[in-house]
């Protein structure tokens, strides 16, 4: 999933950019962000729990990087998965370490380790939209 998303960044960089407006190009390494957050927790759900770690490492470098060139802001994120980012971008290694059930534990188990890095506000959104299916 690394390698296809870097190679979509890549197309949207040199050959959408070659016939579109910057103005286009940035909304499209923005979109492209937000639906690799959800693509990425996807596949971390689906991981064997030997590779957690690496991949989280992985993912911080990547958003980090789009962070750093622009590309989105994580306020574009809707609020619990803001939250998540942030955590995973301090410390992804410990981010594994201290959730090691995130993968297994469904929307309850998520609702409630959302309450503890985003607070009730957070919780209301996620289970808002998990509701809303």
């Amino acid at each position: 999933v690394n390698t296809e998303y870097a190679e979509i960044e890549r197309w949207i960089r040199e050959d959408y950019a070659r016939d579109h407006a910057s103005v286009d190009v940035a909304r499209m390494l923005k979109f492209n962000q937000l639906i690799k957050y959800d693509s990425y927790m996807w596949n971390y759900v689906r991981l064997a729990p030997k590779f957690y770690k690496e991949f989280l490492v992985q993912m911080a470098k990547e958003f980090q990087a789009a962070l750093d060139a622009g590309d989105f802001s994580l306020d574009d994120l809707k609020p619990w998965k803001r939250a998540n980012l942030a955590v995973i971008l301090k410390d992804p290694e410990g981010w594994v370490d201290e959730h090691p059930s995130f993968a297994t534990d469904g929307a309850l188990g998520r609702a409630k380790y959302y309450a503890s890095v985003g607070g009730p506000g957070v919780v209301a959104a996620f289970l808002i939209e998990s509701l809303r299916g």
